[in-house]
């Protein structure tokens, strides 16, 4: 909407004919007194509610909503990228749930349509966070699980010892397809109120799917543990071991905040005294992009080219230079200048020249994803164990009003090799479905005869 420019007045006070000078004076007057009266009339309307920093059932009104809705509008149409998608599909997408969101009364039914919606674009890496909150004592309302979301469903990562997820029989890389005859959109679709039953379909490690009812209940996160916290059994951390002599194996959990580049640094210095290098990314979700590069960094020659992120402004080159061309990541990618492609950087720390064998499942995605493709391209490693997620897009996150988050994508990745990894999961060269039990683990066992080789 554009306003027009108000009429000016203008006064002549060098007017000599007194008349002419009276009306202009009591013109002037007279439209002041008018725009006085409108601007005293604006300011007796009632100002708009403060949309609340952490919307709440009670607090979710129909004005949070749509200002959470524009918010996400304006984020998804003019931020949001990835090659060849039109996102100005967007609202087409909301019209065909209009009806749904208008009926939505909780800040988690909400993201729930919305997150419908998002996945009309089809692909990884678009969601709305409703805005959670832990009380003071650090503990959530939950079932006890650190789950992953996959294009399948919720994959469970860990389940913590005693909690309502173990007793009901829920296992780790489980996979909930269905909470309550709906499928899942993000994992806090797992929550709700204390006491509440929720019924689970799940896809077991055999592949056959039976249903679990299980209760929420009160779960202890510590965020930042006092000292005598004792530790969370379910917490995962990176490690390093030598199930023998000459094979190294190196757990890494994640790419996001955890990552300690010095202790990932000295778990490969160590592994340099052994032949074969087994790397764990199993349940690996991914994190920051400049953590995967410090990792392959460590394991590949300096100036090594591991594909390239596919961006907005990459692409807008590619058009000008290809007016006719494929607006496609992979037409993007090929004709990309060198300066625009990955390489791992020059370090003072000579890398593992030994063999490499990746454990990979549905829970390796991203970035870890990413260094799987990368160390079997131009190292020549061994991926072993089941297909990844295929969700490879670089995202960020947005604060929105009343708490939300929204995750949306900047960039597309290709490998070295011109291969699009989003929405093609990484298949590994040796699969192995048998689900891991506390006294097996067939994926390793079998990563351990290819390391002996």
């Amino acid at each position: 909407m554009r306003f027009r420019e108000a009429p000016k007045i203008a006064v002549n006070l060098r007017q000599k004919k007194p008349y002419h000078t009276n009306m202009s004076l009591r013109f002037w007057f007279i439209s002041l007194a008018l725009v006085t009266g409108v601007l005293g009339h604006a300011q007796q309307e009632p100002p708009k509610p403060p949309i609340p920093p952490v919307a709440t059932v009670e607090s979710f009104t129909p004005e949070v909503r749509q200002a959470v809705l524009d918010s996400i509008t304006n984020i998804v149409t003019k931020r949001a990228f990835v090659p060849g998608v039109d996102f100005n599909k967007w609202p087409e997408f909301l019209s065909k749930r209009q009806e749904a969101i208008e009926k939505t009364t909780t800040p988690a039914s909400f993201a729930t349509t919305i997150n419908g919606a998002l996945r009309d674009f089809g692909f990884s890496h678009i969601r709305l966070q409703a805005p959670t909150s832990t009380d003071p004592a650090g503990s959530i309302v939950g079932i006890g699980i650190t789950a992953q979301m996959t294009p399948n469903g919720i994959l469970i990562v860990s389940v913590k010892p005693g909690s309502p997820a173990q007793k009901a029989g829920l296992k780790q890389d489980e996979v909930i397809m269905k909470i309550d005859g709906k499928v899942p959109t993000q994992t806090n679709d797992i929550r709700g109120e204390l006491g509440q039953e929720r019924t689970f379909e799940v896809k077991g490690t055999d592949g056959k799917i039976r249903t679990v009812k299980v209760k929420l209940d009160r779960i202890q996160v510590w965020q930042d543990p006092p000292a005598s916290a004792p530790p969370a059994p379910t917490v995962r951390r990176d490690e390093i071991s030598f199930p023998k002599d000459d094979i190294a194996l190196i757990r890494i959990v994640s790419f996001s905040g955890n990552f300690n580049r010095t202790q990932v640094r000295g778990f490969v210095e160590q592994a340099k005294k052994a032949k074969s290098l087994i790397l764990d990314l199993r349940g690996n979700g991914g994190g920051s992009a400049d953590n995967m590069g410090y990792l392959l960094g460590l394991l590949m020659p300096p100036k090594t080219e591991y594909g390239v992120f596919v961006s907005r402004s990459l692409a807008n080159r590619y058009k000008e230079a290809n007016p006719e061309g494929p607006m496609t990541a992979e037409a993007i990618a090929k004709w990309s200048p060198v300066t625009s492609r990955l390489l791992t950087r020059p370090r003072d720390f000579e890398p593992f020249t030994g063999k490499i064998i990746v454990l990979i499942n549905r829970g390796s995605g991203s970035a870890s994803e990413i260094t799987a493709a990368s160390l079997r391209e131009q190292r020549g490693a061994v991926l072993v164990g089941t297909r990844s997620a295929g969700a490879v897009l670089a995202s960020v996150f947005a604060r929105i009003p009343g708490g939300f988050r929204l995750q949306y994508p900047v960039s597309d990745y290709v490998t070295s090799k011109g291969v699009r990894l989003e929405g093609k999961p990484t298949e590994p060269d040796i699969a192995i479905t048998a689900a891991a039990t506390p006294e097996k683990d067939p994926v390793l066992e079998a990563a351990l005869a290819e390391a002996a080789k």
